[in-house]
């Protein structure tokens, strides 16, 4: 019966991690007034020592001073409501820090990174016990606390199995107790454990107990057998390495919620919801298959690794290098469209018809179709646009070829959701196809991969053309789409073009 006490299931928790390859750190022994102290007082989250190491370790191309700066950032995040201080943080985590450094006497846009999402390697896991944290003048200490590192992203609370009067609600209880005395831990918080030992459910600092889920696989393939308890599945399965950072930076989204009272009065509401195994796997599986089919790959992956090639959620990690990812199985933004005879470069968009480049100015159509070489389609919101109808089934095969930076960003500006506005996806206009067109503002928004010379003449071609129409084109690199979406919509929303035409 000793096998399932409270401090039995830290040991047990403790070694499982190690063996993931976390480093073990016992909370006494790093404690303020300890001999090895990493930190000057109790009401200290974050292992400065170890996230300094960790930024400057990541981010070698960036000044010192800029590293400093980047991680004074985090520390300044004004005390507000919890969840406030959640999104807030989680936002600088999973998009990198904006810095600006000096390239040649010029101000350059740059991101500090606080995790390599790339190479999970390349980071500290420590798992630490029994360490104790002050918050409104009350001591109080976490079973356990994961740090990525030295940043607390995980808390692990536990309860005694063989104790008839504990259960995962006491956990549960016992988290909620934190959050009142000690906030500040849940600033950094991106997943919270409960577990009596045998069972084990994960969930957000929003979540009701209700809403906590066990995670009952360690691979994806098979759910593991009901002789292993769910505690040992959920730290395998979960929380190694790859899928713990897959998870915190894919895979945990904030969603408003408004309520209406009887009285008619509304209010929003923050919700923080992490995914269940089964929304992972699935997830990271459909995006596998979406690319395999476009032939993204250059080749199988290896048998017995069905996704050690894949960019699924997580296998894009970034922090990227300057120009996009260097991961060689994932080029962002490059064209994974079915090829069509007569291009003259693989992996650049040429738009044909009759098997002639496009160049500048519109191509006539046969004589036959003379004097009237496009068809011009009205709408309320915006004037004619020249249309070639042969072109209707190139631009389909590209909205079925399933490119996967494209296919992210329509599903931001999809059926209105972007201040109400009409966007079309693979829009025909003259002899070009462009990646989204937005009648309200007359705004072509292209989604670049990297570009090789030819592609950039043929992209200033095409740009004067819609120019020359009144259109503006906005161009975003297919990295920024994939590794800092927020950031993204951000710029478009504040961008002085995307704005309703009278």
């Amino acid at each position: 019966m000793a096998l399932f006490n409270e401090n039995n299931i830290e040991t047990l928790i403790v070694g499982l991690l190690v063996k993931l390859g976390y480093l073990y750190v016992y909370g006494p022994d790093i404690a303020p007034d300890s001999q090895h102290p990493e930190g000057d007082h109790f009401e200290q989250l974050l292992l400065l020592d170890r996230l300094s190491k960790a930024v400057q370790r990541i981010n070698r191309d960036l000044s010192p001073d800029i590293r400093t700066e980047a991680i004074k950032e985090i520390q300044r995040i004004a005390p507000s409501e919890l969840l406030v201080n959640n999104v807030t943080f989680h936002g600088l985590l999973t998009e990198g820090i904006r810095v600006t450094k000096q390239v040649d006497g010029h101000d350059r846009d740059d991101r500090v990174w606080l995790i390599d999402f790339k190479n999970p390697e390349n980071n500290e896991f420590v798992v630490a016990n029994q360490f104790t944290i002050v918050g409104n003048g009350q001591n109080k200490r976490p079973d356990i606390l994961l740090y990525v590192n030295g940043m607390p992203l995980v808390v692990i609370e536990l309860q005694n199995a063989i104790d008839e009067n504990t259960t995962l609600n006491s956990a549960f209880k016992q988290v909620e107790a934190y959050k009142a005395s000690i906030p500040g831990l849940f600033t950094f918080n991106s997943i919270i454990v409960i577990s009596d030992g045998l069972e084990a459910k994960a969930g957000s600092i929003s979540a009701g107990l209700s809403r906590f889920m066990a995670w009952k696989t360690v691979d994806g393939k098979t759910e593991a057998s009901h002789l292993t308890s769910q505690l040992e599945t959920l730290i395998l399965g979960m929380l190694n390495k790859e899928t713990l950072l897959d998870l915190i930076r894919h895979f945990i989204v904030f969603e408003k919620h408004k309520k209406v009272d009887g009285n008619g009065i509304s209010t929003i509401t923050t919700v923080k919801k992490l995914a269940t195994y089964q929304q992972y796997y699935a997830v990271n599986k459909a995006v596998v298959s979406t690319l395999r089919a476009t032939d993204f790959f250059n080749s199988p992956p290896e048998k017995g690794s069905p996704t050690n090639q894949s960019p699924k959620a997580g296998k894009d990690n970034s922090p990227p290098e300057e120009g996009g990812p260097t991961d060689q199985s994932l080029k962002a933004g490059e064209d994974i469209s079915p090829p069509e005879e007569g291009w003259p470069k693989a992996g650049v968009v040429n738009v044909t018809i009759t098997n002639h480049p496009v160049s500048s100015e519109p191509l006539p159509l046969p004589p036959s179709d003379n004097p009237k070489p496009f068809h011009y389609r009205n709408s309320k919101n915006y004037f004619s646009l020249p249309f070639n109808p042969k072109l209707k089934a190139r631009a389909k095969e590209l909205r079925q070829a399933g490119n996967l930076p494209e296919v992210l960003f329509w599903n931001q500006v999809k059926n209105k959701q972007f201040k109400s506005f009409d966007f079309d996806r693979q829009k025909i206009i003259g002899n070009y196809i462009v990646d989204f067109y937005c009648s309200n503002c007359q705004v072509v928004i292209e989604i670049d991969g990297s570009q090789h010379s030819d592609q950039a003449e043929y992209d200033e071609n095409r740009d004067q053309y819609l120019n020359s129409l009144g259109l503006t084109v906005i161009r975003i690199p297919a990295s920024e789409v994939l590794y800092r979406m927020k950031g993204v919509m951000d710029m478009l929303y504040e961008h002085p073009e995307l704005r309703e035409r009278k």
